[in-house]
């Protein structure tokens, strides 16, 4: 077990995202945002959709990937350690970069969606990110 993810962090080392927590019994991979282009991020939570679909595709091959009801209740002889796939912050690339990868694959996630933005109101880390992006680029 502890050989896997030490072989998965190796891998997710040369990736953006490094958001993975791990426990003895499952693993949680945490994104925020999946683009097809680079991004100004100070967060540095952006991955790039290729390389999230290289790490789909290899905690698809290494893990067990299971739906959030399933991570505690789902008993089977798997000898892969359980994986929870989530978003944070309700971004709308998740839903046209990430989802259609995961569809596709039959890869469940859980989006976690904050409310309180779904009125086009700007998350804290891009009205940073933006302020800075065009005070620096005015120079």
């Amino acid at each position: 077990m502890k050989k896997q993810i030490k072989s998965f962090l190796k891998i997710i080392n040369n990736f953006k995202n490094k958001n993975v927590l791990s426990y003895n019994k499952f693993a949680v991979f945490i994104y925020h945002r999946v683009l097809p282009y680079n991004n100004f991020d100070l967060s540095g939570s952006t991955v790039l959709q290729k390389i999230f679909i290289d790490q789909i595709n290899y905690i698809n091959n290494n893990f067990k990937i299971v739906n959030y009801k399933n991570l505690f209740h789902h008993k089977d002889n798997s000898s892969k350690i359980k994986a929870l796939i989530t978003f944070d912050d309700g971004y709308i690339d998740n839903y046209k970069y990430a989802y259609p990868i995961l569809k596709k694959l039959n890869i469940p996630a859980l989006f976690f969606i904050p409310t309180y933005y779904l009125n086009n109101k700007i998350i804290w880390d891009r009205y940073l990110s933006i302020l800075l992006q065009y005070s620096n680029s005015s120079n």
